[in-house]
């Protein structure tokens, strides 16, 4: 399962279900976060690209450190390929007020099966209030 927080510092953690390992953390880039989390699926769940620097390290730091703009263009491009040649189906469950609704244009973009949800009912708590 890969999940995409958007806390004080966006990541995308990915969790290999059914095990104790520790999940893979990555810090994604702003502009291009759908094509990050699908360079993880390829490079990560796929092992269907080897980038030749690892996408996450223990310092955390972002694919704006890790790669340069042109890597991540090429990388870019190598998952795309990826992800069309092994079809797989990815389900994109996004949140109200999520970064990835500015970004539904580029998921439509990819050559895979693939599901958008949305949140059909909102109800948040106010602890200083009556709502």
């Amino acid at each position: 399962m890969l999940q995409f927080t958007e806390n004080d510092r966006p990541a995308l953690i990915l969790y290999e279900i059914g095990s104790s390992s520790e999940p893979e953390v990555v810090i994604p880039t702003v502009e291009d976060t759908v094509h990050d989390i699908y360079l993880m699926i390829a490079a990560l769940v796929l092992k269907a690209l080897s980038p030749l620097k690892a996408l996450s390290s223990k310092n955390r730091d972002s694919l704006y450190d890790i790669f340069d703009q042109h890597e991540r263009q090429a990388l870019y491009a190598e998952a795309r390929k990826a992800i069309e040649e092994y079809n797989v189906k990815v389900v994109f469950n996004i949140l109200h007020g999520s970064h990835l609704l500015s970004q539904t244009d580029v998921i439509k973009t990819y050559p895979n099966d693939l599901e958008v949800t949305l949140s059909a009912i909102l109800k948040e708590h106010n602890r200083w209030g009556n709502t």
